[in-house]
């Protein structure tokens, strides 16, 4: 399991891509679950893997991109929690 995510992240712009299909699929997993089931953690996998595998710069551009689209997320759901 180990070698096929070493293999996706062993150039930085393969662990670029790698991250953000990850990220993209993080937050559409968010977006249709339930709104009572949290998913912020996942969101920090991708942050890890361009920290690690490029360095900080990217992986702070990567959290920024990761909380933006959190927090949309968060926004286009608080649509459909129902007020009691």
């Amino acid at each position: 399991m180990f070698e096929n995510l070493y293999r996706l992240t062993d150039t930085p712009a393969k662990a670029l891509i790698s991250a953000f299909f990850l990220l993209i699929i993080v937050a559409l997993v968010d977006h249709f679950a339930n709104y009572q089931i949290s998913f912020s953690s996942f969101y920090l996998l991708p942050i890890l893997i361009v920290t690690w595998r490029i360095n900080l710069n990217y992986g702070l551009g990567a959290s920024f991109l990761s909380a933006a689209l959190w927090l949309f997320d968060d926004y286009w759901t608080m649509e459909k929690i129902p007020a009691y």
